[in-house]
């Protein structure tokens, strides 16, 4: 949680707890969850930006879930700058920026049309280094952000199932 009266986004919908996790299912994560602590980039690293400058530095890594499906996904779509640029719209304000507010939205295709989803930047780590998916340059956070907003998106239509 951020300090008070910082005014960074915190996600109502998407809470940075337990419960965000771990839903029904095989998971390694409950023995861990007591040692998560959720962190924003800022808090992570020195100086933490979007994307790296490098774009082989941006390659990504699997972190505990060994999720190597959603990993393939993204290194494809970092392929593509145009379709990169559809997922992370312009105009977010991020690290370096004096109008960042913590808050990041990333969009996904279904259906035939881009449907929004907006996270906070607070990501689950163990110590200081995250606990999921992340870019070989660790200051570099498109990664955990769009692996956090499709976590939320896939929480979200699973709720929408249900009704």
């Amino acid at each position: 949680m951020p300090p008070p009266g910082t005014g960074l986004f915190v996600d109502p919908e998407f809470p940075a707890c337990v419960s965000s996790l771990v839903g029904a299912g095989d998971s390694p994560l409950p023995p861990l969850c007591e040692r998560i602590t959720w962190r924003r980039p800022q808090e992570i690293c020195a100086a933490p930006r979007l994307f790296p400058e490098d774009s082989r530095d941006a390659l990504g890594a699997q972190g505990i879930l060994g999720d190597c499906w959603f990993i393939c996904a993204c290194s494809a779509l970092q392929k593509s700058p145009a379709l990169l640029q559809h997922v992370f719209p312009a105009g977010q304000y991020t690290w370096e920026d004096q109008g960042y507010t913590g808050r990041f939205t990333c969009r996904f295709w279904r259906f035939g049309r881009w449907v929004d989803v907006t996270i906070d930047d607070r990501l689950p780590c163990l110590g200081h280094k995250l606990c999921f998916s992340h870019c070989q340059d660790h200051g570099a956070f498109w990664l955990p952000l769009l692996e956090k907003a499709y976590a939320k998106y896939v929480d979200l239509m699973k709720g929408l199932l249900i009704l």
